[in-house]
């Protein structure tokens, strides 16, 4: 507990890692009513429940309905140095494309990771770290800074939006899970894998990019048949989730053919 600060009566919903020292020090300055990492359902929640929301760690999108039910009282810790990095696998994609590494403290909207900056802070790794070890630095600098501005945070309760400042405007990329398919050979040891191999990572061949497309187009056949299918039961809802997979896949066709132009 830092100082004399704990307020009993701030009811406080916590989102995502339950042994995590930022759990913890909420316990000890606020009223941590509940903590979860499941899906949030409307019908468990009601306007008056919750003063304050933090997530961290939380793997599930938080829907429209939650977040104007709570406006500006939802908290986001991630790390990446925002707008760069948005969704999964932030530490990654910053090393792979030359970005800025950070940790950035937002308020929730109804995009990912697009809400205002509170606070973000941008972090030089040693490049010899493995991906591992650099999430787990990430986290504990990320829980430390929003201890640190705790005092603040708290007394600006229902009125954060006068502490943020908008995200840059670009058209900056948000990741889902399965983006980091076509570049997992590239982590040779899996999360073990040195940032520096990332970073320092030569080109693909032409045979490689190749071989990639021809995997591509081979799980693209399958939906396709897959959607025939669907298309004689009749049943459109399930032909309209196919063909949201196959626009996907095409659109990883169209950049693996502009890498190959692009590759002399």
């Amino acid at each position: 507990m830092i100082g004399n600060i704990r307020d009993i009566t701030m009811k406080t919903l916590f989102l995502g890692y339950k042994d995590c020292f930022l759990h913890s020090f909420l316990k000890d300055n606020c009223d941590v009513v509940d903590q979860s990492e499941d899906k949030l359902y409307k019908r468990e929640h009601n306007i008056k429940k919750y003063d304050l929301i933090v997530s961290f760690g939380y793997c599930h999108i938080i829907r429209p309905w939650f977040i104007k039910l709570y406006k500006d009282r939802i908290i986001n810790l991630h790390i990446s140095y925002l707008p760069h990095g948005r969704g999964r696998h932030p530490i990654f994609w910053a090393a792979k494309n030359g970005h800025p590494q950070g940790i950035t403290i937002h308020l929730i909207d109804s995009g990912i990771d697009t809400g205002e900056i509170l606070y973000q802070e941008k972090i030089v790794l040693n490049q010899n770290t493995t991906f591992k070890q650099a999430h787990g630095f990430l986290l504990e600098k990320i829980q430390h800074l929003f201890i640190k501005n705790w005092v603040e945070l708290s007394n600006a309760l229902g009125t954060l939006r006068v502490l943020t400042t908008p995200q840059s405007v670009g058209n900056y990329k948000t990741h889902k899970v399965n983006d980091l398919e076509l570049y997992k050979h590239m982590l040779k040891y899996g999360w073990e894998t040195k940032m520096a191999d990332i970073v320092n990572s030569k080109k693909r061949t032409d045979d490689e990019i190749i071989d990639q497309l021809e995997l591509v187009r081979r799980g693209n056949n399958v939906n396709w048949m897959n959607l025939v299918r669907l298309a004689f039961r009749e049943n459109p809802q399930e032909a309209r989730q196919v063909f949201a997979t196959i626009n996907k896949l095409d659109n990883e066709i169209a950049n693996l053919l502009k890498e190959l132009a692009d590759n002399d």
